[in-house]
């Protein structure tokens, strides 16, 4: 840390000296104008002429030749200098991309890919400076600032997309852009050189308030020295930046950046790869390679490769890896088949406090899979899933405790149990949650109740649900209003869901003209379906 501390302190000085050394060269009454700009001066005018130094630098008309040219060479400086900064400065060209690129073949890439991107962007950045201009909140400008950092990003990456295309190769996916795995990261970071003065108008004018809404204009002497009370705010800025973008690149104890983990969290797959690639740690490698598999991409895992990493993550009490492990030994899928291995995992993690484990864990116990089947250690198993917010476990849990399974026959907890899974979002518990509500088991017969736990699943895909839904609208008894069209609404989404049983209620309704217009063809397809679906 001390180090980047020093290089903080190093960028800081080079900015002091580069704007006190020129600013005290100055005549007189230049320096006197930026005193009494530091002194508010010219702030309501200061709007004004940043727009006037922008046109004053590209010219005021944007389609005349000489707008274009000085944009072209802009461009081509910018490529030039970043290419040099990332691939001589600071050597990570190279290593994050993979690639090698030569300053001849960078310049030709960029005349097609910048030149008319950039003078694109550069258009949008005058549109945004005018907008800027006439803003006057500080929301506003954030939003316009916003505004032109994204859209400077559409047009280089569809600028970058264009030329990739056009020679025949694959579309680059966005975040490799942003993470700097591509080649084409440099020509994408360039284009950002004409937000710059959208960032410097709003920089310039936060200066400003600095020195006249706060003491630090009293403190420093801006009268006599504004060269160098700008320099040191400047500085003092320039340090803090600094330090804050080192944050994010500096290894943590695994040997993982903060910048690294985001991108892998945030667009997980390609970027946890390169980061598995170019990490130097082994366990940053294997946790950035599990975090890419784990959303299995197809060709991007070998199961070999994803089981030796899962193994050395689960033994170092990875949780979640724990599970992933005893799913493959499961399986058996691209690995030999071990039940016994797969129960260790599971037990692994479950102990580890992954409830995922613990559903899989009671699942071996409760079906005897590699295993002598054994409801106790299944309820157990489901209790601790289900404690630790693990939907499929509550359902499981509820079960077993209404079937009397491994544990003595307890309804009131089965509804519990249910109602926990039903408001986690698992349908299958909301449906027993109803059948409990509307049979009147455990807890007091309602079927209004019972219709909103059928809803529930029902809104959750759960099939079973929804021919309960329908069935308690078209009877329309004990307290639920008769609704023959949200009926005949759930029994097409339980037969969609593939219940063969709702497919046969929907085909009589069609067929008996029961709240619904007689169709015997639709009912002819609704029995059809549910004679496909086994329902005799």
């Amino acid at each position: 840390m001390i180090v980047y501390l020093v290089l903080a302190f190093t960028f800081a000085s080079i900015a002091y000296g580069a704007i006190s050394f020129p600013i005290s060269h100055l005549n007189k009454n230049v320096r006197e104008n930026l005193s009494y700009w530091l002194i508010g001066a010219y702030q309501d005018t200061w709007a004004n002429q940043f727009c006037k130094l922008f046109d004053n630098a590209f010219g005021e008309n944007h389609l005349s030749f000489k707008c274009l040219l000085r944009s072209s060479l802009a461009s081509i400086v910018s490529v030039v200098f970043l290419y040099f900064v990332l691939s001589e400065g600071l050597g990570v060209l190279e290593v994050r991309t993979n690639g090698n690129l030569t300053v001849l073949k960078t310049i030709s890439i960029a005349l097609f890919v910048n030149i008319i991107a950039d003078y694109i962007s550069l258009l949008e950045t005058r549109w945004v400076l005018e907008r800027l201009r006439r803003s006057d909140s500080r929301l506003k400008n954030a939003l316009w600032l916003s505004t032109d950092l994204c859209l400077t990003a559409l047009i280089i990456w569809a600028s970058i997309s264009i030329y990739i295309l056009a020679r025949g190769g694959s579309l680059i996916d966005f975040p490799e852009l942003v993470g700097l795995f591509s080649i084409y990261s440099i020509f994408f970071y360039s284009t950002f050189i004409t937000s710059i003065w959208s960032i410097g108008y709003l920089v310039s004018t936060s200066v400003n308030r600095i020195f006249t809404h706060t003491c630090i204009g009293r403190i420093l002497d801006v009268e006599e020295n504004p060269g160098q009370s700008l320099a040191f705010v400047l500085a003092f800025i320039t340090f803090w930046a600094f330090l804050a973008c080192t944050l994010l690149v500096i290894p943590d104890k695994s040997g993982r950046t903060i910048f690294d983990r985001a991108l892998c969290k945030l667009a997980p797959g390609s970027t946890c790869l390169h980061s598995a690639r170019i990490s130097e740690n082994p366990d940053a490698r294997r946790k950035f390679f599990v975090n890419a598999c784990f959303f299995e991409r197809e060709g991007m895992c070998s199961n070999e490769t994803m089981l030796e990493n899962y193994k050395a993550l689960c033994e170092q009490g990875q949780k979640g890896t724990c599970g992933r492990l005893g799913k493959l030994y499961r399986d058996g899928d691209g690995v030999e088949q071990n039940y016994p291995a797969a129960l260790v995992a599971f037990q692994k993690g479950c102990d580890l406090g992954d409830g995922w484990s613990c559903s899989w864990l009671g699942k071996l116990h409760n079906d005897g899979e590699g295993v002598t089947q054994s409801y106790p250690a299944a309820v157990t198993a489901f209790q601790e899933g289900c404690s630790l917010d693990e939907a499929w476990s509550c359902g499981r849990l509820g079960k077993l405790y209404h079937a009397g399974d491994g544990v003595e026959q307890d309804y009131p907890a089965a509804l519990v149990a249910f109602k926990k899974g039903c408001d986690l979002d698992d349908g299958w518990s909301c449906s027993w949650l109803g059948k409990l509500h509307h049979d009147g088991v455990g807890v007091k017969q309602n079927s209004p109740a019972a219709v909103v736990a059928f809803q529930e699943g029902c809104d959750l895909d759960d099939g079973w649900s929804c021919g309960w839904l329908g069935k308690l609208y078209r009877a329309g008894d004990d307290g639920v209003e008769q609704n023959y069209p949200a009926a005949v609404a759930a029994f097409k989404k339980g037969c969609k869901l593939g219940q063969g049983w709702v497919c046969g209620r929907l085909g009589k309704l069609y067929r008996d003209d029961d709240g619904v217009k007689q169709d015997y063809s639709a009912a002819a397809s609704a029995f059809k379906k549910g004679c496909e679906l086994g329902d005799g």
